[in-house]
């Protein structure tokens, strides 16, 4: 998470960087918050006036960092988009769609409601709160990831009835896969629930291609845990188009596991 955050440091540097390069003076230099979309941060680069705000908005994600210009009919409640740039100043002469109407729940509602709507300084302490959360549930997401663990192994082997269990859930998935099951691991994260207590690193093999699942036993049965659950709707998504499930991808990011305490701490055996 060190790099991401410094990724996204250098970012606004360059960006500001590039925009002054360009001889449009930012309106705004603090980097705003989007509701809906706490993965994402925007700029305000020109705003000649409250009615039509113009932005920029950088978009980070997992796939990279991406920008494009966003003009807000206030007044109307329209919005209109740029294409997608690799760079601030890329944004400046792209050119906009057409308005469109602004639905609400949208991160492109979302976007306009800040510029449109409240104080600057409101603004910033939104922008400084909401950071601060997106940034810790980002992290949380990404230290949970399915993978192999190589964490304390649980003293009971498999047994052949759990062996057959893993491999019923497996089948279910990958029907007719040959499966490789590992080392079952004692402890679980936190989002996979109280009653989880091990969980084991199952790939699942064709000659075409080969799938990993991280299997955890929750009361008493080998299944696909919530955090494992979420990840696969999460990399289906990612295999879209991004500028076609922006919201979809933010809703996910709302629906991922609550652990049982507010804080994010993992039970003990967890990597």
């Amino acid at each position: 998470m060190g790099e991401l955050l410094l990724m996204r440091k250098n970012g606004f540097r360059l960006g500001l960087v590039a925009i002054l390069a360009t001889g449009v003076a930012p309106a705004q230099r603090t980097p705003e918050s989007v509701p809906s979309d706490f993965v994402s941060k925007y700029y305000i680069v020109v705003n000649d006036s409250r009615l039509s705000p113009e932005l920029v908005i950088e978009r980070f994600g997992p796939d990279g960092t991406y920008y494009f210009q966003f003009n807000i009919d206030c007044l109307n409640r329209k919005a209109r988009r740029g294409p997608e740039q690799d760079s601030i100043a890329g944004t400046r002469n792209a050119g906009y769609g057409s308005f469109v109407n602004l639905i609400d729940g949208t991160v492109e509602a979302d976007l306009a409601r800040g510029p449109c709507q409240e104080p600057g300084r409101a603004r910033f302490a939104r922008y400084v709160r909401e950071t601060d959360r997106s940034a810790r549930q980002r992290q949380r997401v990404f230290e949970v990831r399915p993978r192999r663990r190589d964490s304390q192994p649980r003293v009971a082997n498999l047994t052949d009835a759990e062996v057959l269990e893993i491999e019923r859930v497996v089948e279910d998935i990958a029907p007719g896969d040959t499966v490789n099951i590992g080392t079952v691991v004692f402890g679980c994260p936190c989002e996979d629930g109280p009653t989880c207590t091990d969980q084991v690193w199952v790939v699942s093999y064709r000659p075409e291609s080969s799938t990993g699942l991280l299997l955890s036993r929750i009361a008493g049965q080998w299944t696909v845990g919530p955090v494992q659950s979420w990840w696969r709707e999460y990399e289906t998504l990612l295999s879209k188009p991004r500028h076609l499930v922006w919201d979809e991808e933010t809703e996910l990011y709302k629906r991922f596991p609550k652990c049982a305490s507010d804080e994010i701490v993992e039970r003990a055996g967890d990597e």
